[in-house]
């Protein structure tokens, strides 16, 4: 009787199976296998040998991804969006600074995003950060945005949701005129009517050209040093 109870728990269905075996029957258990095995396939769930206890639906919608995004190729420095574009609707609220991450692969720095908005017509998150010149790694998050299902989008492209979306490398490089700060610090002792300004920038190639622009009046002079790495070769060109 205790097994009779569990099943009618577990589907009204089989009340009527398990109540009462008629005389002959091999078993309440091969009765209800044979109920089972009539029951609609659709209406079913199957479990994953793979993904151990987690039920996956046979009707299940296919996952969403990561179609694009402008971190495979450069951004401009600064305060900057960087953005990602998916293949299906996802949710706009699981959209945050939160989702990503901004490395500087030769520092190690981290760079947190401070700011993001989605569109839904082009299913484009963009995040916000502050990435001076140098090269980075994005990462979006495993499991930080949630397809409009209700499943973790597939970062690494698997086939099943979930999984960090990763780009290895790409450059926060100008490609306009950087204006140099006209507040030039004076050079002691006072009087000597010497003032300097420190201007940095990155070469994140050897074919790199970094511009910087200057105003000064006439019949100044003016005295230029590059400084850099162990190794670093380049050059001024002044136009």
């Amino acid at each position: 009787m205790a097994r009779r109870r569990f099943f009618s728990r577990l589907s009204d269905r089989f009340e009527h199976v398990m109540a009462r075996p008629a005389a002959g029957q091999k078993s309440t258990k091969a009765r209800l296998l044979r109920c089972v095995g009539l029951e609609p396939l659709e209406a079913r769930t199957m479990l994953s040998t793979a993904g151990g206890s987690q039920p996956l639906p046979l009707d299940a919608p296919p996952v969403t991804t990561v179609i694009g995004t402008s971190a495979y190729g450069s951004v401009e420095p600064g305060f900057t969006g960087v953005t990602v574009q998916y293949s299906a609707d996802v949710d706009a609220s699981t959209i945050d600074t939160s989702d990503v991450s901004f490395v500087d692969v030769n520092t190690l720095a981290l760079t947190p995003s401070y700011f993001s908005t989605y569109d839904a017509s082009t299913r484009t998150a963009t995040y916000y950060a502050y990435l001076p010149e140098a090269n980075y790694q994005m990462t979006l998050l495993d499991g930080a945005v949630i397809d409009a299902n209700g499943n973790a989008i597939d970062g690494d492209n698997d086939g099943t949701p979930g999984g960090a979306f990763t780009v290895s490398q790409f450059s926060s490089d100008s490609s306009f005129v950087q204006g140099v700060n006209q507040n030039f610090a004076a050079v002691k002792p006072d009087g000597s009517l010497i003032y300097t300004q420190t201007v940095n920038g990155f070469f994140n190639g050897v074919d790199d050209w970094d511009y910087f622009g200057l105003y000064v009046t006439g019949g100044k002079t003016l005295s230029l040093r590059l400084t850099g790495e162990p190794g670093l070769t380049a050059q001024f060109d002044i136009l």
